[in-house]
């Protein structure tokens, strides 16, 4: 997760990464869309900006949340 919270770097960081290397792709094809997709989870927690590697208390299912977040904020 090279150094990312992993729910965090699985759930919204390798969907990021790879929408922007196949964003030449996407914009070449005129019309391509990319969906996200996301949970019910948002409702639970939003960023911690203050902490979002959760260094001060894991909470698993707040990281879950957290990562399907910023999939809102993303999209």
């Amino acid at each position: 997760a090279r150094g990312y919270e992993a729910q965090f770097a699985t759930n919204h960081l390798g969907h990021f990464q790879l929408t922007l290397g196949l964003l030449p792709a996407l914009r070449a094809a005129r019309g391509a869309r990319v969906v996200n997709t996301t949970s019910g989870a948002t409702r639970i927690s939003g960023i911690r900006w203050d902490d979002p590697h959760f260094a001060t208390g894991y909470d698993g299912q707040l990281a879950y949340a957290q990562s399907k977040t910023a999939n809102v904020l993303f999209a």
